[in-house]
């Protein structure tokens, strides 16, 4: 798989599980007293986020993505549709 592809694809799962994190399975913990979701998908979302990290990683090394970038899709990977609009700028 190519690095647009896999960081692509990362990109996607990482913002995906966070969104779900964020905005139903937070919600039902504290307002439903119904934690289930947020250990099921809390981890999903760790091993995404690293995933996206070791990606983001790969592709600075490797020339894809120059130090200024890689530094952008980090911090994006923090907030909320990040990773997305990181991926809709593309890359070099």
């Amino acid at each position: 798989m190519s690095f647009p592809t896999s960081l692509k694809l990362a990109a996607w799962f990482e913002g995906t599980t966070l969104l779900v994190l964020l905005l139903l399975a937070v919600p039902l913990k504290y307002c439903y007293s119904e934690p289930s979701l947020v250990r099921l998908v809390g981890p999903v979302h760790g091993l995404a986020f690293l995933a996206y990290i070791h990606q983001v990683v790969r592709a600075t090394a490797c020339g894809a993505l120059d130090f200024k970038q890689s530094l952008k899709f980090v911090v994006a990977s923090f907030l909320p549709g990040g990773p997305f609009v990181m991926m809709s700028r593309g890359t070099k």
